[in-house]
């Protein structure tokens, strides 16, 4: 614990101009490989990215690393929403047997990085011996045959990081390339608390570095190492717990306190970094209303009112 802490309280608070993707992912091997936890490395990440983008990059790559173990020096996207959502009725998208190969087919309408990363972790339905479909989530190369990607527009918030649509036609899946446990359980459902913790960790890693190189008062690091700690510490629970989501409410909600607390200090912040701040911060209340409803349900459940 206290080397990622030492790390972001006395490593170089400059980082390097990062004017690409490619630049961010060599900064964040760079960094990232010093540390072993996933939250550890999305925090030294954070701290190196020159703006709140590609803070929120290297936490969504240590997401998937913590959710699956994927390779650390491929870039990678989760495809799992299609039209209707993500939600597990909505996968259209199957694995199924045919000529004698798995073959993924569907279409996915939005993968964060979708047109940069060189692996796939794609969700799909894979027919079990009772006919009943199962999730599954399979990782494949991004250029594989039969793989298509199509760019969508910038987003309004963080418009550096690209999303992509994308095609899979009859695309060969060898059967290691399938990931054990089931799909939903093991990957989709936790897929979104895991995200909310090593983003958020990334973002206020971020903060940290500002807050040095700009000469905030120590108070306010203070208070976000307080954050750091609590989502280092919340990144190693049970992400289906109803104990880890109503904690990580409580952090996002002081994180949002701090962040207010933070305002006057932009003042002393270089126009690039703040103006890219102030476009980007509502990286913290994305999903907002999925993560109160399950912090919600969560407390439900603790006071026994909920079935499991």
């Amino acid at each position: 614990m206290t080397e990622i802490i030492d790390h972001v309280l006395t490593a170089r608070a400059e980082p390097a101009t990062m004017e690409s993707l490619e630049a961010w992912w060599r900064h964040h091997q760079q960094w990232a490989r010093r540390f072993t936890l996933p939250v550890d490395r999305a925090m030294a990440g954070g701290f190196a990215a020159d703006r709140p983008a590609y803070a929120f990059a290297s936490g969504f790559q240590e997401t998937l690393q913590q959710l699956v173990a994927q390779p650390r020096d491929v870039p990678t996207a989760f495809c799992a929403t299609e039209e209707g959502g993500a939600h597990p009725r909505a996968i259209q998208t199957t694995l199924s047997a045919a000529g004698g190969k798995l073959r993924l087919q569907g279409h996915k309408t939005f993968a964060t990085l979708g047109t940069f990363v060189e692996e796939l972790l794609v969700v799909a339905r894979r027919p079990e011996r009772d006919g009943r479909p199962a999730l599954v989530v399979v990782r494949i190369d991004a250029h594989r045959a039969g793989v298509s990607r199509e760019a969508l527009p910038p987003l309004s918030i963080v418009p550096e990081i690209p999303h992509a649509e994308l095609h899979f036609d009859a695309v060969v899946v060898e059967p290691e390339e399938v990931l054990s446990g089931d799909g939903y359980l093991r990957y989709l459902k936790p897929m979104r608390t895991v995200e909310d913790c090593h983003v958020l960790a990334a973002v206020v890693s971020w903060l940290v570095q500002v807050a040095r190189r700009c000469s905030w008062p120590t108070s306010l690091v203070e208070d976000l190492l307080v954050v750091l700690t609590a989502l280092r510490s919340i990144a190693g629970l049970d992400p289906l717990s109803a104990a880890t989501h109503v904690a990580l409410e409580g952090v996002v909600r002081q994180t949002k306190a701090l962040i207010a607390a933070t305002e006057a200090q932009w003042a002393l912040v270089d126009p690039p970094t703040s103006e890219r701040w102030f476009r980007d911060q509502g990286l913290v209340d994305v999903a907002a209303t999925a993560r109160a409803r399950r912090a919600e349900v969560a407390w439900q459940r603790l006071s026994g009112c909920a079935s499991d």
